[in-house]
């Protein structure tokens, strides 16, 4: 195995357990402000009552369905990536993938994405 593709594939599980645990509070109120529109008068008391009423753990409502959606969806994604980076650099004749310029890294990038759409949409038709 790639040990380039298991880092990066560690590296998107890491950031996207990252990012579920710095969004969760906010998407906890958002939802809570969707769901009970008439019981908070705003972003601000909504966060107030669920820290008062379940302390700051009622922030964290939900969240290992967030750890384990964000931490896959990121897994594929910067595994893919680091995977395209070497198409692109073949492709274009550089030996490195740190030698590739902004364009070239943004191709890689580009389809990396199409190709998390793809799978994304593949596996929810199963």
């Amino acid at each position: 195995m790639d040990s380039t593709l298991f880092v990066d594939v560690l590296a998107g599980v890491t950031g996207g357990f990252a990012s579920a645990l710095v969004g969760q509070p906010l998407d906890t109120v958002k939802g809570r402000m969707q769901l009970f529109p008439h019981m908070y008068g705003g972003m601000i008391s909504c966060l107030s009552n669920i820290i008062r009423q379940q302390g700051f753990r009622g922030l964290y409502a939900g969240i290992i369905p967030a750890l384990a959606s964000n931490g896959a969806d990121e897994a594929v994604m910067f595994g893919t990536y680091g995977q395209c980076q070497k198409i692109v650099a073949k492709f274009v004749g550089i030996g490195n993938t740190t030698d590739l310029n902004y364009l070239e890294n943004a191709a890689a990038g580009s389809i990396a994405s199409v190709s998390k759409i793809i799978l994304k949409y593949k596996v929810s038709w199963l």
